[in-house]
């Protein structure tokens, strides 16, 4: 498996040298171009990772190293008050923001720690932002500009609103497109995406993606066997969240005929909100 995907990542880079050399020696078609904007998910990634909950001791004031986020709060979610909760999200974005608890650290174009506010229906998780132009990069950009707009569509195709949603990725940095991550990376920022969990508090999750979906759920099975079922996530102490899994805005861009499948799993999650889409 690893050697196909070394295969694919190495052609890729063959044709885009080609394009930019002028060479024009087979037909740069439609096929062609979609296959050069396809983004390869690493099976490293895909099927090693397990994460496992993060526990770490904060860093002393005037103690160097690697920064760790804090440990998940023993106390019950709920004794929280909505400020104490929007305290907590900010304080994970800035620790993310100067995070160096893996090599993606130095490669960081922008850190991504998430949007929305305490208390919401929904927490959507994605895997990760490619960056394409580190130049046109819009602010606040989650998924990647035409997948935020897509994501959008989604949630007003079921009536939600945006303040009605947390947005967020399992890997918190903003990446070249060119960079990979790893099962490591990911475990790394494993122990930020259970503490925003924690203070969002969402009625259900809403994974997009095998990189989400497996994280949230360890489970190893393909995404196209989880989605379609109603799942739970173990959040502090005996409370479970429901979880659904979907297609990653960025896969429905390269594969528009999943989207009949997506809305499936749209509809699910209207149900499980209770929202009546008749």
């Amino acid at each position: 498996m690893s050697d196909h995907f070394s295969i694919v990542r190495d052609i890729q880079a063959t044709l885009k040298y080609h394009s930019l050399l002028g060479i024009e020696n087979y037909p740069a078609g439609d096929d062609v171009r979609k296959f050069l904007n396809t983004r390869v998910v690493s099976p490293a990634l895909a099927e090693e990772m397990r994460p496992q909950a993060v526990v770490s001791k904060p860093v002393r004031p005037g103690v160097t190293g690697i920064e760790t986020p804090s440990p998940a709060p023993s106390l019950r979610v709920d004794n929280r008050t909505a400020e104490q909760k929007g305290a907590l999200l900010e304080e994970i974005a800035v620790e993310v923001k100067n995070c160096k608890r893996c090599g993606l650290g130095e490669k960081r174009i922008v850190a991504v720690p998430g949007s929305g506010k305490p208390k919401v229906r929904i927490a959507i998780v994605g895997d990760w932002l490619a960056v394409e132009n580190p130049d046109n990069l819009v602010s606040n950009t989650l998924f990647g500009i035409e997948q935020d707009r897509m994501l959008g569509k989604m949630m007003g195709a079921i009536t939600i609103k945006p303040e009605d949603v947390f947005i967020t990725n399992v890997i918190k940095c903003g990446i070249a497109r060119s960079e990979q991550p790893k099962a490591e990376h990911a475990r790394a920022c494993f122990g930020y995406l259970q503490r925003q969990v924690m203070a969002v508090e969402p009625e259900v999750i809403f994974s997009m993606g095998v990189i989400a979906t497996k994280a949230l759920l360890n489970r190893s099975e393909s995404l196209s066997r989880l989605r379609g079922r109603l799942h739970s996530y173990q959040l502090g102490e005996g409370k479970r969240i429901p979880l659904i899994a979907t297609y990653h805005p960025t896969y429905l861009l390269q594969n528009p005929e999943m989207k009949r499948a997506t809305w499936v799993d749209l509809q699910m999650l209207a149900r499980q909100l209770g929202i009546d889409l008749s």
